[in-house]
């Protein structure tokens, strides 16, 4: 099962669901990733670190080997954190974090959302918050529901 970030916005399309796991195209792809997801935090971090490696790794000349090492496991650290960067983004284009779901699959996922949020809007209505045409039906049942 895979874990998914529920993050909403009030809006048309305002529903995105981000996967928690190590991403394969951030890897290879590092700064092209950051910039498709808009996570520009990632990519001044991703472009600053690797820079920050080979820069450090001429200074102090440490070997060819050592250096792509280095680089390999700063890239493949950076594609680990990844999600984290793209739900960074989107809290700060006016997300909010609503939920957190175990799924196989994303369909999954958004049907397990829905329906946990269905379910806890129907939870959290209050009482009195019957309609006209609801107090009318029940009224009409009688039977303890209108109170005789």
């Amino acid at each position: 099962m895979a874990s998914y970030s529920v993050l909403t916005k009030d809006a048309p399309g305002g529903l995105v669901l981000v996967r928690e796991r190590f991403r394969v195209a951030a890897f290879l792809f590092g700064p092209l990733w950051f910039a498709w997801k808009r996570a520009w935090l990632g990519l001044v971090a991703w472009a600053a670190g690797v820079a920050s490696i080979v820069s450090l790794g001429v200074f102090l000349r440490i070997t060819p080997e050592a250096l792509i090492a280095a680089t390999l496991a700063f890239m493949f650290l950076m594609a680990l954190e990844a999600p984290q960067f793209q739900r960074r983004s989107l809290l700060r284009r006016g997300f909010r974090l609503d939920d957190l779901v175990e799924a196989s699959d994303m369909n999954e996922a958004e049907v397990r959302y829905i329906a946990r949020h269905l379910a806890q809007r129907a939870v959290d209505r209050p009482a009195h918050a019957l309609t006209r045409a609801q107090t009318a039906r029940s009224e009409e049942v009688g039977l303890f529901l209108n109170g005789t």
